[in-house]
C-alpha cells in the first residue's frame, strides 16, 4: 500500500543551486522508490536566478554568467544527466586571446598564462604588459621562502609577497575583479585560489608548481574548451532542469516570510496563504536572505549569516553592426586594471567569444562596472550609465557609431564576498546548522560562486536529504 503520510521536503529558492537540488532530489527519490511530497518555492516570477538569457533579433544576450568552467565537472556532469551535451558549444578556437588595458591601450596577454602565472616564458618575456623590473621581481618568486604560517592571507598580499606589487596591479587585481567582483585586499586565498597555496605548500614556488601540473597533465586533453556554454544560452540548462520537476509543486512568486519550527516540522509561512509543512527544507539562497528568513530561536546561526558581504555589478549588453568598431575584436575581451582610472572592470566580445551570439554583419559586447571598485551604478539613469559606457569604451575600440541596442542589467548584492577567513565563516556556520537537523543550507554564499560549484552543493545537498529519507521512511 502507498504511504499516507510520505515525508515532506521544501527547497528554497529557484536559482542554479536550488534546482540543482531539486533535480537531484526527484531523481534519488525515484531511484529509491521514496514516498516524498515535494515543493519549490521561489519568490521570483521565474526560475534561474542569476542565469537569465534573452533571444532578440538574432542576438543571444547573456544579463548573467555567459558560460561555466570545465576544470569543475558538475556542470559538464548535469548537462550528461540532462541529455544536452550536444547542445554544449566550445569557445571559438581562433580567438583564444584575452587582453589587458594598459595605458590606454589593448595589449595581449602573453600566450599560455595560468591566470596570474607565466606558462610560457618566451611568450611572457617578449610581453610589454610587464615592465623589465617586474618581470625580474616575478623570476625570483622560486627563491621566495614559502609562508609557514596557518592563517588565511589575502589573495593580494599572496600575490605581492610571491610575485610582486606589479604583478597584483597589472594581472592580479583586473583578473580577480572579473572572476569574483571583488577588491582582492580583502578576498580569501583559502576560499578562491586553493590551488596558489598547494602550489606554495608542496612545492615552495608557484612557478615550481606550475611546471609539475603541466607534466603531470600532459598525458591527456581535454575535448571541451575551458569555458563553455549551450547554443541556445546559459538559460537553456535552467528551462531543462525547470521542465524536468514533474514530481515537484512550484510555486513562483512565493515569497516566504519566516520559517519557524515546530518540534521536528519545519513551518514555510508565506504571505495569506497557510503554511507549509516540512520535514526537511533546503534553503538555497544567499545567506542574507536564510537570516532574515530563520525564526528558529538560534541567534548565534542568524549573526553568522548576517556577517558575510556582498558587492553589486552592472553588465551592459551593446550591438553594433559590423564596421562600426576599429578594433578587429580577435579575442575573449579586456580586462581593466584599477590603475588605468577607468569605471570599465572588463568588456566581453561575446560574438567573438561564443559562435552564433550574433547575427550575419553584426557584434555583441557586454561591459562590466561595479563589483569591489565600488561605484554607485545601480541608481544611475539607463541614458546616463550607457553614455558613461560608450564614453570609455569608445577610445578603447573605435567606435564610429550608436549601437543597435543597449540593455542594462543591475545586479543589487549579487555576489557574496569571500573575505580572509571564510572557510572558518563556512565551518561555523554549517556547525551551527547541525543544531537543526532537517535544515541545510547551499548556494553562491558559501563554497563557490561559480555555476559547477553552485549543482555540486545541490547535488550534495539532495544526497543528505536522500539519506535521512531512507534512514526516517515514517
Amino acid at each position: 500500500m502507498p504511504d499516507r503520510n510520505p515525508k515532506r521536503v521544501a527547497v528554497i529558492g529557484g536559482g542554479i543551486s536550488g534546482l540543482s537540488c531539486a533535480y537531484y532530489l526527484q531523481e534519488g527519490a525515484r531511484k529509491q522508490r521514496l514516498a516524498v511530497r515535494l515543493a519549490l518555492l521561489e519568490e521570483g516570477d521565474r526560475l534561474g536566478g542569476k542565469i537569465l538569457t534573452d533571444r532578440r533579433d538574432g542576438f543571444i544576450v547573456e544579463r548573467g554568467p555567459d558560460s561555466f568552467i570545465t576544470q569543475k565537472p558538475w556542470g559538464l556532469q548535469l548537462c550528461e544527466r540532462l541529455g544536452i551535451s550536444d547542445r554544449l558549444i566550445r569557445t571559438t578556437d581562433l580567438t583564444q586571446r584575452v587582453f589587458l588595458l594598459r595605458d590606454g591601450r589593448l595589449l595581449a596577454l602573453p600566450e599560455g598564462m595560468l591566470l596570474i602565472l607565466p606558462g610560457r616564458i618566451r611568450s611572457f618575456l617578449a610581453s610589454p604588459i610587464i615592465s623589465m623590473r617586474g618581470k625580474l621581481r616575478m623570476g625570483i618568486e622560486p627563491f621566495i621562502p614559502r609562508r609557514n604560517a596557518q592563517e588565511d592571507e589575502s589573495l593580494a598580499s599572496f600575490v605581492r609577497r610571491r610575485l610582486g606589487q606589479e604583478a597584483l596591479e597589472v594581472l592580479g587585481e583586473p583578473l580577480m575583479a572579473g572572476i569574483y567582483s571583488s577588491d582582492p585586499e580583502e578576498l580569501s586565498l583559502a576560499a578562491t585560489f586553493p590551488q596558489f597555496l598547494e602550489m606554495e605548500r608542496r612545492h615552495g614556488s608557484l612557478l615550481r608548481g606550475m611546471l609539475a601540473q603541466k607534466t603531470a597533465a600532459s598525458g591527456g586533453r581535454s575535448p571541451w574548451s575551458l569555458f563553455v556554454s549551450l547554443k541556445g544560452g546559459l538559460s537553456d540548462i535552467v528551462d531543462q532542469l525547470s521542465s524536468r520537476l514533474s514530481d515537484f509543486q512550484i510555486v513562483l512568486k512565493g515569497k516566504v516570510d519566516r520559517i519557524r519550527k515546530n518540534n521536528a516540522t519545519f513551518e514555510i509561512h508565506l504571505p495569506g496563504r497557510p503554511p507549509l509543512l516540512a520535514d526537511q527544507v533546503a534553503l538555497m539562497t544567499p545567506a542574507s536572505a536564510a537570516a532574515s528568513l530563520l525564526d528558529i530561536g538560534d541567534e548565534e546561526l542568524n549573526q553568522l549569516l548576517r556577517e558575510i558581504r556582498y558587492s553589486s555589478t552592472v553588465t551592459v549588453a551593446l550591438g553594433f553592426r559590423q564596421g562600426t568598431i576599429r578594433d578587429p575584436l580577435n579575442g575573449f575581451g579586456f580586462l581593466v586594471p584599477r590603475r588605468e582610472g577607468k569605471h570599465l572592470l572588463a568588456c566581453t566580445f561575446s560574438s567573438s567569444k561564443f559562435p552564433g551570439r550574433s547575427p550575419a554583419g553584426t557584434l555583441l559586447l557586454r561591459a562590466f562596472l561595479g563589483g569591489g571598485r565600488g561605484g554607485d551604478f545601480l541608481r544611475e539613469d539607463d541614458a546616463v550609465l550607457g553614455r558613461r559606457v560608450l564614453d570609455e569604451l569608445g577610445p578603447i575600440l573605435g567606435i564610429s557609431a550608436p549601437p543597435l541596442f543597449l540593455q542594462i542589467s543591475r545586479w543589487e548584492n549579487a555576489n557574496p564576498q569571500y573575505r580572509v577567513g571564510h572557510l572558518k565563516w563556512v565551518e561555523a556556520v554549517e556547525t551551527a546548522t547541525r543544531r537543526h537537523p532537517g535544515l541545510y543550507l547551499g548556494g553562491a554564499s558559501y563554497r563557490g560562486v561559480g555555476i559547477p560549484d553552485c549543482i555540486r552543493q545541490g547535488e550534495q545537498i539532495a544526497e543528505k536529504i536522500i539519506g535521512f529519507l531512507q534512514d526516517n521512511p515514517h
